[in-house]
């Protein structure tokens, strides 16, 4: 998919709300890490499985509460 469509599956589909635009400076930048994507004609293509796994990556783990979600942040700050 397109990278404008990219970004509106991320958004709608899988909970990561982000823009076209912001793909196409994760792309460019070396020390921000996008979603995965192949070049055609010059432009970016985008595979829905390699969108999938960068969302999940996004995502926090689950929790019922703030609390549990805080200790989850400490714990992954601390790694």
């Amino acid at each position: 998919m397109t990278r404008k469509q990219a970004a509106t599956y991320l958004t709608v589909f899988c909970g990561v709300p982000i823009s076209h635009k912001t793909l196409a400076q994760y792309a460019s930048r070396a020390y921000v890490e996008g979603p995965l994507y192949a070049l055609s004609n010059g432009r970016a293509i985008y595979e829905r499985a390699d969108l999938d796994k960068w969302a999940a990556e996004k995502r926090s783990l689950k929790a019922r509460t703030v609390a549990q979600h805080d200790k989850i942040a400490k714990r992954g700050a601390a790694a």
